[in-house]
Protein backbone atom coordinates (compact mmCIF):
# COMPACT_ATOMS: atom_id res chain seq x y z
CA UNK A 1 0.00 0.00 0.00
CA UNK A 2 0.99 3.32 -1.13
CA UNK A 3 2.05 5.38 2.03
CA UNK A 4 -0.40 8.40 2.83
CA UNK A 5 1.17 12.29 3.98
CA UNK A 6 0.41 12.90 7.40
CA UNK A 7 -3.08 14.61 8.44
CA UNK A 8 -1.69 17.67 10.21
CA UNK A 9 0.63 18.21 6.94
CA UNK A 10 -2.71 18.44 4.63
CA UNK A 11 -4.21 20.64 6.81
CA UNK A 12 -1.24 22.54 6.70
CA UNK A 13 -1.80 22.83 3.13
CA UNK A 14 -5.25 23.67 2.93
CA UNK A 15 -4.65 26.64 5.57
CA UNK A 16 -2.21 27.92 3.34
CA UNK A 17 -4.69 28.05 0.59
CA UNK A 18 -7.39 29.41 2.65
CA UNK A 19 -4.55 32.16 3.77
CA UNK A 20 -4.11 32.78 -0.14
CA UNK A 21 -0.16 31.72 -0.26
CA UNK A 22 -1.22 29.39 -3.09
CA UNK A 23 2.31 29.17 -4.11
CA UNK A 24 3.51 27.76 -0.89
CA UNK A 25 0.52 25.54 -0.62
CA UNK A 26 1.07 24.04 -4.25
CA UNK A 27 5.61 23.54 -3.12
CA UNK A 28 4.28 21.71 0.15
CA UNK A 29 1.43 20.03 -1.63
CA UNK A 30 3.80 18.89 -4.62
CA UNK A 31 6.48 17.34 -1.76
CA UNK A 32 4.07 15.44 0.17
CA UNK A 33 2.39 13.96 -2.84
CA UNK A 34 6.38 12.34 -3.66
CA UNK A 35 5.45 9.05 -3.64
CA UNK A 36 1.86 9.43 -2.45
CA UNK A 37 -1.94 8.83 -4.60
CA UNK A 38 -3.70 11.10 -2.20
CA UNK A 39 -6.10 12.89 -4.48
CA UNK A 40 -7.37 15.30 -2.36
CA UNK A 41 -4.09 16.62 -2.09
CA UNK A 42 -3.85 17.04 -6.33
CA UNK A 43 -7.03 18.48 -6.39
CA UNK A 44 -5.84 21.20 -4.28
CA UNK A 45 -2.84 21.81 -6.24
CA UNK A 46 -5.41 21.85 -9.22
CA UNK A 47 -7.24 24.58 -6.85
CA UNK A 48 -4.21 27.03 -6.01
CA UNK A 49 -3.60 27.15 -10.06
CA UNK A 50 -7.34 27.87 -10.60
CA UNK A 51 -6.88 30.68 -8.04
CA UNK A 52 -3.87 31.84 -9.49
CA UNK A 53 -5.29 31.91 -13.24
CA UNK A 54 -2.91 29.19 -14.03
CA UNK A 55 -5.97 28.02 -16.12
CA UNK A 56 -4.04 25.80 -18.31
CA UNK A 57 -2.06 24.27 -16.15
CA UNK A 58 -4.87 24.00 -13.77
CA UNK A 59 -6.75 21.87 -16.67
CA UNK A 60 -3.69 19.58 -16.92
CA UNK A 61 -3.75 18.08 -13.28
CA UNK A 62 -7.64 18.30 -13.42
CA UNK A 63 -7.70 16.08 -16.47
CA UNK A 64 -4.29 13.66 -15.45
CA UNK A 65 -7.06 13.11 -12.49
CA UNK A 66 -10.04 12.49 -15.10
CA UNK A 67 -7.76 9.83 -16.57
CA UNK A 68 -8.01 8.13 -12.76
CA UNK A 69 -11.22 9.23 -11.87
CA UNK A 70 -13.66 9.32 -15.12
CA UNK A 71 -16.82 8.84 -13.15
CA UNK A 72 -15.92 11.97 -10.75
CA UNK A 73 -18.57 14.42 -11.45
CA UNK A 74 -17.22 17.33 -8.96
CA UNK A 75 -13.77 17.06 -11.14
CA UNK A 76 -16.09 17.70 -14.37
CA UNK A 77 -17.48 20.42 -12.77
CA UNK A 78 -14.20 21.42 -12.08
CA UNK A 79 -12.67 21.49 -15.74
CA UNK A 80 -15.82 23.42 -16.48
CA UNK A 81 -15.12 25.77 -14.28
CA UNK A 82 -11.76 26.39 -15.71
CA UNK A 83 -12.32 26.11 -18.73
CA UNK A 84 -14.99 28.96 -18.69
CA UNK A 85 -12.81 31.00 -16.86
CA UNK A 86 -10.73 30.64 -20.24
CA UNK A 87 -13.25 31.54 -22.28
CA UNK A 88 -13.35 27.76 -23.49
CA UNK A 89 -16.34 26.35 -25.10
CA UNK A 90 -15.47 23.05 -24.12
CA UNK A 91 -17.16 24.48 -20.31
CA UNK A 92 -20.64 23.38 -21.38
CA UNK A 93 -19.69 19.89 -22.50
CA UNK A 94 -18.01 19.17 -19.26
CA UNK A 95 -20.82 21.12 -16.82
CA UNK A 96 -22.97 18.51 -18.70
CA UNK A 97 -20.84 15.50 -17.99
CA UNK A 98 -21.38 16.31 -14.65
CA UNK A 99 -24.63 16.62 -14.40
CA UNK A 100 -25.18 13.40 -16.31
CA UNK A 101 -22.71 11.39 -13.29
CA UNK A 102 -24.98 13.59 -10.92
CA UNK A 103 -28.22 15.17 -11.27
CA UNK A 104 -27.75 16.30 -7.71
CA UNK A 105 -24.28 18.29 -8.64
CA UNK A 106 -25.28 22.10 -7.87
CA UNK A 107 -22.91 23.78 -9.31
CA UNK A 108 -22.46 21.74 -12.51
CA UNK A 109 -26.39 22.19 -12.76
CA UNK A 110 -26.31 26.03 -12.19
CA UNK A 111 -23.60 26.70 -15.36
CA UNK A 112 -25.44 24.54 -17.48
CA UNK A 113 -28.63 26.32 -16.75
CA UNK A 114 -27.25 29.50 -17.23
CA UNK A 115 -25.65 28.38 -20.50
CA UNK A 116 -28.90 27.98 -21.65
CA UNK A 117 -30.56 30.92 -20.69
CA UNK A 118 -27.58 33.00 -21.89
CA UNK A 119 -28.69 31.72 -25.38
CA UNK A 120 -32.53 32.74 -24.20
CA UNK A 121 -33.38 28.88 -24.71
CA UNK A 122 -35.26 28.95 -21.60
CA UNK A 123 -37.20 25.72 -22.68
CA UNK A 124 -33.97 23.76 -22.26
CA UNK A 125 -32.86 25.80 -19.15
CA UNK A 126 -36.43 25.01 -16.85
CA UNK A 127 -35.83 20.84 -16.47
CA UNK A 128 -32.36 21.64 -15.66
CA UNK A 129 -33.36 24.53 -13.24
CA UNK A 130 -36.54 22.50 -11.67
CA UNK A 131 -33.77 19.62 -10.37
CA UNK A 132 -31.40 22.44 -9.38
CA UNK A 133 -34.33 24.29 -7.51
CA UNK A 134 -35.12 21.07 -5.62
CA UNK A 135 -31.22 19.80 -5.16
CA UNK A 136 -30.39 23.14 -3.50
CA UNK A 137 -33.58 25.10 -1.69
CA UNK A 138 -32.16 27.95 -2.68
CA UNK A 139 -34.82 30.76 -2.83
CA UNK A 140 -32.30 32.65 -5.86
CA UNK A 141 -32.76 29.07 -7.60
CA UNK A 142 -36.53 28.75 -7.08
CA UNK A 143 -36.41 32.32 -8.47
CA UNK A 144 -34.79 31.27 -11.45
CA UNK A 145 -37.10 28.26 -12.37
CA UNK A 146 -40.08 30.41 -12.07
CA UNK A 147 -38.60 33.14 -14.10
CA UNK A 148 -37.98 30.59 -16.77
CA UNK A 149 -41.18 29.12 -16.99
CA UNK A 150 -43.00 32.84 -17.34
CA UNK A 151 -40.60 33.54 -19.88
CA UNK A 152 -41.56 30.14 -21.51
CA UNK A 153 -45.12 31.28 -21.23
CA UNK A 154 -45.77 28.16 -18.71
CA UNK A 155 -47.93 31.23 -16.44
CA UNK A 156 -49.60 28.31 -14.46
CA UNK A 157 -46.17 26.27 -13.94
CA UNK A 158 -44.84 29.32 -12.77
CA UNK A 159 -47.22 29.80 -10.37
CA UNK A 160 -47.21 25.86 -9.23
CA UNK A 161 -43.46 26.38 -8.76
CA UNK A 162 -43.58 29.39 -6.68
CA UNK A 163 -46.42 27.88 -4.03
CA UNK A 164 -44.20 24.99 -4.13
CA UNK A 165 -40.78 26.62 -4.19
CA UNK A 166 -41.34 29.68 -2.90
CA UNK A 167 -43.76 29.13 -0.14
CA UNK A 168 -46.44 31.34 -1.72
CA UNK A 169 -45.48 33.26 1.12
CA UNK A 170 -46.49 37.05 0.13
CA UNK A 171 -45.93 38.38 -3.70
CA UNK A 172 -43.73 40.06 -5.51
CA UNK A 173 -42.62 40.87 -9.33
CA UNK A 174 -42.11 37.32 -10.65
CA UNK A 175 -45.14 36.46 -8.94
CA UNK A 176 -47.73 38.85 -10.75
CA UNK A 177 -45.81 38.44 -13.96
CA UNK A 178 -47.15 34.72 -13.54
CA UNK A 179 -51.02 35.63 -13.08
CA UNK A 180 -50.22 37.78 -16.03
CA UNK A 181 -48.48 35.18 -18.13
CA UNK A 182 -51.03 32.75 -16.95
CA UNK A 183 -54.11 35.15 -18.24
CA UNK A 184 -55.64 36.27 -15.10
CA UNK A 185 -55.00 39.88 -15.34
CA UNK A 186 -57.37 40.64 -13.00
CA UNK A 187 -55.63 39.10 -10.27
CA UNK A 188 -52.56 40.55 -11.43
CA UNK A 189 -53.87 44.01 -11.50
CA UNK A 190 -55.37 43.56 -7.44
CA UNK A 191 -52.39 42.22 -6.77
CA UNK A 192 -49.97 44.31 -7.99
CA UNK A 193 -51.75 47.54 -7.12
CA UNK A 194 -51.63 46.40 -3.58
CA UNK A 195 -47.93 45.75 -3.47
CA UNK A 196 -47.71 49.50 -5.03
CA UNK A 197 -49.79 50.72 -2.25
CA UNK A 198 -47.65 49.27 0.55
CA UNK A 199 -44.42 49.68 -1.02
CA UNK A 200 -44.53 52.56 -3.96
CA UNK A 201 -41.98 50.68 -5.82
CA UNK A 202 -43.19 52.38 -9.34
CA UNK A 203 -42.49 48.66 -10.66
CA UNK A 204 -45.66 47.56 -9.14
CA UNK A 205 -47.24 50.39 -10.45
CA UNK A 206 -46.31 49.73 -14.03
CA UNK A 207 -47.29 45.85 -13.35
CA UNK A 208 -50.56 47.44 -12.20
CA UNK A 209 -51.10 49.03 -15.32
CA UNK A 210 -49.88 46.68 -17.87
CA UNK A 211 -52.39 44.30 -16.29
CA UNK A 212 -55.21 46.77 -16.50
CA UNK A 213 -54.32 47.84 -19.91
CA UNK A 214 -54.87 44.35 -20.83
CA UNK A 215 -58.12 43.76 -19.08
CA UNK A 216 -60.01 46.81 -19.19
CA UNK A 217 -58.21 49.51 -21.53
CA UNK A 218 -60.82 52.68 -21.63
CA UNK A 219 -60.06 52.23 -17.38
CA UNK A 220 -56.25 52.21 -18.36
CA UNK A 221 -56.30 54.85 -20.81
CA UNK A 222 -58.54 57.03 -18.04
CA UNK A 223 -56.18 56.32 -14.37
CA UNK A 224 -52.64 56.12 -16.64
CA UNK A 225 -52.33 60.41 -16.87
CA UNK A 226 -53.40 60.37 -13.21
CA UNK A 227 -50.26 58.35 -11.67
CA UNK A 228 -48.02 59.93 -14.88
CA UNK A 229 -48.85 63.20 -12.02
CA UNK A 230 -47.73 61.73 -9.18
CA UNK A 231 -44.88 59.29 -10.52
CA UNK A 232 -42.87 60.84 -12.99
CA UNK A 233 -41.37 57.88 -13.97
CA UNK A 234 -39.74 56.55 -17.56
CA UNK A 235 -40.83 53.92 -18.16
CA UNK A 236 -44.37 54.44 -17.09
CA UNK A 237 -44.50 57.11 -19.42
CA UNK A 238 -43.32 55.34 -22.63
CA UNK A 239 -45.80 52.39 -21.75
CA UNK A 240 -48.24 55.01 -21.82
CA UNK A 241 -47.07 56.30 -25.11
CA UNK A 242 -47.64 52.66 -26.27
CA UNK A 243 -50.99 51.99 -25.07
CA UNK A 244 -51.77 55.41 -26.77
CA UNK A 245 -50.02 54.32 -29.91
CA UNK A 246 -51.77 50.43 -29.66
CA UNK A 247 -55.53 52.55 -30.12
CA UNK A 248 -54.54 54.40 -33.05
CA UNK A 249 -54.35 57.73 -30.68
CA UNK A 250 -51.52 58.87 -32.56
CA UNK A 251 -51.77 62.53 -31.62
CA UNK A 252 -51.78 61.66 -28.04
CA UNK A 253 -48.98 59.48 -28.51
CA UNK A 254 -46.56 61.45 -30.09
CA UNK A 255 -47.29 64.30 -27.60
CA UNK A 256 -46.47 62.14 -24.67
CA UNK A 257 -43.63 60.86 -26.47
CA UNK A 258 -42.23 64.74 -26.82
CA UNK A 259 -42.41 64.90 -22.84
CA UNK A 260 -40.63 61.65 -22.32
CA UNK A 261 -38.13 62.61 -24.92
CA UNK A 262 -37.43 65.84 -23.35
CA UNK A 263 -36.61 63.84 -20.20
CA UNK A 264 -34.87 60.60 -21.41
CA UNK A 265 -33.39 60.47 -25.53
CA UNK A 266 -33.16 56.88 -25.58
CA UNK A 267 -32.82 55.71 -29.27
CA UNK A 268 -35.93 53.47 -28.81
CA UNK A 269 -38.05 56.23 -27.89
CA UNK A 270 -36.87 58.50 -30.95
CA UNK A 271 -37.93 55.35 -32.96
CA UNK A 272 -41.15 55.28 -31.75
CA UNK A 273 -41.53 59.29 -32.11
CA UNK A 274 -40.44 58.88 -35.84
CA UNK A 275 -43.32 56.24 -36.29
CA UNK A 276 -46.14 58.53 -34.57
CA UNK A 277 -44.66 61.63 -36.33
CA UNK A 278 -45.46 59.31 -39.92
CA UNK A 279 -48.36 58.35 -38.41
CA UNK A 280 -49.85 61.63 -37.94
CA UNK A 281 -49.40 62.29 -42.00
CA UNK A 282 -45.92 64.44 -41.63
CA UNK A 283 -44.40 62.60 -43.95
CA UNK A 284 -41.01 64.58 -44.59
CA UNK A 285 -40.34 65.49 -41.04
CA UNK A 286 -40.76 61.59 -40.30
CA UNK A 287 -38.16 61.10 -42.76
CA UNK A 288 -36.07 63.92 -41.18
CA UNK A 289 -35.93 62.52 -37.72
CA UNK A 290 -35.49 58.76 -38.92
CA UNK A 291 -32.30 60.30 -41.10
CA UNK A 292 -31.17 61.71 -38.31
CA UNK A 293 -31.46 58.45 -36.07
CA UNK A 294 -29.51 56.66 -38.18
CA UNK A 295 -26.74 58.71 -38.67
CA UNK A 296 -26.59 59.65 -34.71
CA UNK A 297 -26.64 55.73 -34.31
CA UNK A 298 -23.56 55.36 -36.98
CA UNK A 299 -21.55 57.93 -35.44
CA UNK A 300 -21.52 56.40 -32.12
CA UNK A 301 -21.69 53.11 -33.29
CA UNK A 302 -22.85 51.56 -29.22
CA UNK A 303 -24.96 49.13 -30.30
CA UNK A 304 -25.26 47.56 -34.21
CA UNK A 305 -28.72 46.41 -33.21
CA UNK A 306 -30.13 49.34 -32.22
CA UNK A 307 -29.02 50.82 -35.83
CA UNK A 308 -30.48 47.63 -37.57
CA UNK A 309 -33.91 48.15 -35.80
CA UNK A 310 -33.95 51.80 -37.06
CA UNK A 311 -32.65 51.13 -40.61
CA UNK A 312 -35.49 48.33 -40.81
CA UNK A 313 -38.09 50.70 -39.94
CA UNK A 314 -36.61 53.34 -42.23
CA UNK A 315 -36.94 50.91 -45.03
CA UNK A 316 -40.57 50.14 -43.95
CA UNK A 317 -41.43 54.03 -44.10
CA UNK A 318 -39.50 54.79 -47.27
CA UNK A 319 -41.79 51.68 -49.03
CA UNK A 320 -44.92 53.36 -47.51
CA UNK A 321 -44.58 56.67 -47.64
CA UNK A 322 -43.21 57.09 -50.99
CA UNK A 323 -43.75 53.31 -52.70
CA UNK A 324 -39.39 53.79 -54.39
CA UNK A 325 -39.07 51.42 -57.64
CA UNK A 326 -35.23 50.90 -56.14
CA UNK A 327 -33.04 52.34 -53.39
CA UNK A 328 -33.89 55.94 -53.15
CA UNK A 329 -30.93 58.66 -53.13
CA UNK A 330 -31.80 59.60 -49.68
CA UNK A 331 -30.99 55.99 -48.24
CA UNK A 332 -27.75 55.82 -50.19
CA UNK A 333 -26.89 58.94 -48.42
CA UNK A 334 -28.21 58.14 -44.73
CA UNK A 335 -27.60 54.04 -44.33
CA UNK A 336 -24.47 53.27 -47.08
CA UNK A 337 -22.31 56.44 -46.80
CA UNK A 338 -20.64 55.04 -43.98
CA UNK A 339 -18.62 51.21 -44.11
CA UNK A 340 -19.95 49.56 -41.41
CA UNK A 341 -21.50 46.18 -41.52
CA UNK A 342 -24.95 47.10 -40.18
CA UNK A 343 -24.94 49.56 -43.24
CA UNK A 344 -23.42 47.43 -46.00
CA UNK A 345 -25.60 44.40 -45.32
CA UNK A 346 -28.90 46.30 -44.71
CA UNK A 347 -28.27 48.52 -48.26
CA UNK A 348 -27.04 44.97 -49.70
CA UNK A 349 -30.29 43.13 -48.36
CA UNK A 350 -32.58 46.12 -48.97
CA UNK A 351 -31.40 46.13 -52.94
CA UNK A 352 -32.31 42.73 -53.24
CA UNK A 353 -36.11 42.95 -52.13
CA UNK A 354 -36.14 45.26 -55.49
CA UNK A 355 -34.72 41.94 -57.64
CA UNK A 356 -31.05 43.97 -58.01
CA UNK A 357 -29.60 41.08 -57.53
CA UNK A 358 -26.17 41.92 -58.95
CA UNK A 359 -25.69 45.24 -56.72
CA UNK A 360 -27.06 43.42 -53.79
CA UNK A 361 -24.07 40.79 -54.42
CA UNK A 362 -21.19 43.46 -54.27
CA UNK A 363 -22.58 45.27 -50.85
CA UNK A 364 -22.94 41.85 -49.75
CA UNK A 365 -19.52 40.82 -50.42
CA UNK A 366 -18.36 43.93 -49.13
CA UNK A 367 -19.89 43.56 -45.57
CA UNK A 368 -18.30 40.20 -45.83
CA UNK A 369 -14.65 41.38 -46.80
CA UNK A 370 -15.14 43.99 -43.61
CA UNK A 371 -16.89 41.54 -40.93
CA UNK A 372 -16.17 37.87 -42.03
CA UNK A 373 -18.10 36.81 -39.36
CA UNK A 374 -21.76 38.94 -39.24
CA UNK A 375 -21.06 39.54 -43.02
CA UNK A 376 -20.18 36.74 -43.79
CA UNK A 377 -23.45 34.79 -42.39
CA UNK A 378 -25.32 37.28 -44.27
CA UNK A 379 -23.48 37.35 -47.54
CA UNK A 380 -23.65 33.17 -47.49
CA UNK A 381 -27.62 33.12 -46.45
CA UNK A 382 -27.87 35.48 -49.79
CA UNK A 383 -26.43 33.25 -51.76
CA UNK A 384 -28.12 30.29 -50.76
CA UNK A 385 -31.01 31.89 -51.59
CA UNK A 386 -29.61 32.54 -55.19
CA UNK A 387 -29.14 28.72 -55.43
CA UNK A 388 -25.22 29.08 -55.18
CA UNK A 389 -24.79 26.45 -52.36
CA UNK A 390 -21.60 25.55 -53.31
CA UNK A 391 -19.79 29.61 -53.08
CA UNK A 392 -22.00 29.25 -49.65
CA UNK A 393 -20.20 26.32 -48.34
CA UNK A 394 -17.06 28.17 -49.29
CA UNK A 395 -17.98 30.80 -46.97
CA UNK A 396 -19.30 28.96 -44.10
CA UNK A 397 -16.06 27.06 -44.04
CA UNK A 398 -13.92 30.36 -44.16
CA UNK A 399 -15.87 31.48 -41.43
CA UNK A 400 -15.50 28.35 -39.55
CA UNK A 401 -11.82 28.25 -40.23
CA UNK A 402 -11.29 31.88 -38.52
CA UNK A 403 -13.42 31.78 -35.42
CA UNK A 404 -12.71 29.78 -32.47
CA UNK A 405 -15.59 31.31 -29.91
CA UNK A 406 -18.23 28.57 -29.74
CA UNK A 407 -21.36 31.51 -29.78
CA UNK A 408 -19.54 32.04 -32.79
CA UNK A 409 -19.65 28.61 -34.19
CA UNK A 410 -23.50 28.33 -32.77
CA UNK A 411 -24.20 31.22 -35.41
CA UNK A 412 -22.75 29.86 -38.08
CA UNK A 413 -24.84 26.81 -37.05
CA UNK A 414 -28.39 28.60 -36.97
CA UNK A 415 -27.13 29.92 -40.52
CA UNK A 416 -26.79 26.60 -41.80
CA UNK A 417 -29.75 25.06 -40.51
CA UNK A 418 -31.95 27.99 -41.21
CA UNK A 419 -31.03 28.55 -45.24
CA UNK A 420 -30.70 32.02 -43.84
CA UNK A 421 -34.75 33.41 -44.04
CA UNK A 422 -35.84 30.93 -40.65
CA UNK A 423 -37.29 28.08 -42.12
CA UNK A 424 -35.35 25.12 -41.50
CA UNK A 425 -34.79 24.17 -44.99
CA UNK A 426 -30.80 23.84 -44.78
CA UNK A 427 -28.56 25.76 -46.68
CA UNK A 428 -28.32 23.60 -49.69
CA UNK A 429 -30.23 20.71 -51.41
CA UNK A 430 -27.14 18.42 -51.89
CA UNK A 431 -24.51 17.83 -49.45
CA UNK A 432 -22.95 21.15 -48.65
CA UNK A 433 -24.83 21.81 -45.62
CA UNK A 434 -24.35 18.58 -44.42
CA UNK A 435 -20.50 18.89 -44.75
CA UNK A 436 -20.42 22.29 -43.18
CA UNK A 437 -22.54 20.98 -40.26
CA UNK A 438 -19.65 17.76 -40.04
CA UNK A 439 -17.50 20.79 -40.08
CA UNK A 440 -19.15 22.53 -37.33
CA UNK A 441 -18.46 19.12 -34.78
Amino acid sequence: MTDQPPADAGKEAFALYEAGKYRESIDLCTRLLNGSDDTSLAVLVATDLFALGEYGDAEAHIRDLLRKMPGSSYLHSFLGRVLAARGDGRAIAAYARAVQLDPANEEALRAYAAYFTGKSDQMSAVPILSALARASGKKEDARALVRALIECGRGEEALDAYQELLDGSGADAEYIDALMVAGRHRDAAATSVEMFRKTGDPAFLRQYLAALSASDRPAALRIFPRYLEDTPDDDLLFDYVLLLKSEGMCREALEACERLLARSPHPIHQLVACELIAATGQTDLARECYEALIREEIAGMDDPETLEMAVAAYEQFLRTAYAPETVPACYLETVSQDPNVVSLTRTGLFYASFGEMDTARDWLYRAYRLDFLNGGIEYARFLVRRGETRECEKILIHILTNTQRVADLVKVAEAVIDGGDGTGTGTGTGGGGRRVLDALV
